[in-house]
C-alpha cells in the first residue's frame, strides 16, 4: 500500500483491513476511470473527412504551425523536394 493517504491513515490508527479495502476500492475506481477515458477517446472521436487531418489537444488543427515544435511549415501548395 503506497501513497501519502495510507501513511496518514496508519498514523491515526485506521486498521490495516480497512486500509486494504480502501485501496481495493480506489484501484477499482481508477480502472473504471481509465476505461471511461479510453471509451471517450476512442468511441467519441469526431468524424474525420479528408486526409491528412491533424488533431492537437483534442481539436482539429488546420495549420501544423499551430502545433508547438513545427514552427513555420511550407505552404500546402509547396512541392516536396524528394
Amino acid at each position: 500500500m503506497s501513497g501519502g493517504w495510507a501513511a496518514i491513515a496508519r498514523r491515526v490508527g485506521v486498521p490495516w483491513r480497512t486500509l486494504a479495502e480502501i485501496q481495493r476500492r480506489l484501484d477499482r475506481e481508477a480502472d473504471a476511470r481509465v476505461l471511461a477515458e479510453w471509451r471517450t477517446v476512442n468511441d467519441d472521436w469526431p468524424y474525420v473527412d479528408g486526409s491528412p487531418t491533424v488533431y492537437w489537444l483534442g481539436a482539429e488543427v488546420r495549420s501544423m504551425s499551430r502545433v508547438p515544435g513545427f514552427g513555420k511549415m511550407p505552404a500546402a501548395s509547396s512541392q516536396c523536394p524528394h
